[in-house]
């Protein structure tokens, strides 16, 4: 297909790029899938030029589904920059949306989004605390990126995410399920029942809006405990 046209042509209108995960130790792309928002693969996504997120595909993996994608990422680039020179005019209005989508899209770091949001006077409450669980969810994704990249041990990540879940933050549930499935593949590859057990205990403590994507890690959680009783 990604040789075949239409695709072919379509590809011309873009830059293509690949991110293979191959769990290369140190390798700080290999997080790159979970600081883009992603928890499955393939995963698909349109990024600006200086490699932001503009818009997850969700669409069908086709040239049309590419194109819609690319189109909704064409406006959102668009609505950035409107937004961003309104507020540069003075409108406190179109900065606070300014923040709130890049928080959203994670263009930035999770402590350059703790400074930006501490630096923007005016937000009421319930704004506030909507930006604020963007970044949380950045922070718990910075986490799971470094698991991946393995910049941080599998003990390592698993106490920092228990320290960030102790102040009251929550992470996305489906990123939050990817990283605990790929805990228990490694703490299964290594025999250590206890992690195994603990990845099990969090997964099902997990709850989803998409009832699919409860029932994939409802069977994964079978698919551990099955790898358990027979000793793999």
């Amino acid at each position: 297909m990604l040789f075949q046209d239409p695709f072919a042509e379509f590809g011309k209108s873009v830059t293509l790029y690949c991110n293979v995960i191959s769990k290369v130790k140190g390798d700080s792309l290999q997080g790159m899938i979970l600081e883009k928002k992603g928890y499955s693969l393939p995963y698909i996504a349109i990024l600006d030029e200086q490699g932001r997120l503009l818009a997850p595909h969700a669409g069908k993996n086709s040239v049309d589904g590419f194109k819609s994608t690319l189109e909704k990422a064409k406006e959102v680039q668009a609505h950035l920059a409107v937004l961003e020179r309104r507020f540069k005019n003075g409108d406190l209005s179109s900065g606070a949306d300014l923040l709130e989508l890049r928080l959203d899209l994670r263009h930035f770091s999770p402590d350059e989004g703790r400074k930006r949001l501490a630096n923007f006077a005016g937000l009421d409450q319930d704004r506030r605390a909507l930006l604020t669980q963007y970044i949380d969810r950045a922070s718990y994704a910075e986490i799971f990126g470094s698991y991946v990249s393995k910049t941080l041990s599998l003990e390592d990540a698993i106490a920092r995410y228990d320290k960030l879940f102790a102040t009251g933050a929550r992470p996305a549930s489906t990123e939050a399920g990817t990283f605990w499935y790929l805990m228990a593949e490694d703490a299964v590859s290594r025999k250590d029942l206890r992690i195994v057990e603990l990845a099990i205990k969090r997964l099902e403590g997990l709850t989803f809006e998409d009832s699919e994507l409860a029932n994939n890690v409802k069977m994964a959680v079978q698919m551990l405990r099955q790898q358990i009783a027979s000793g793999s």
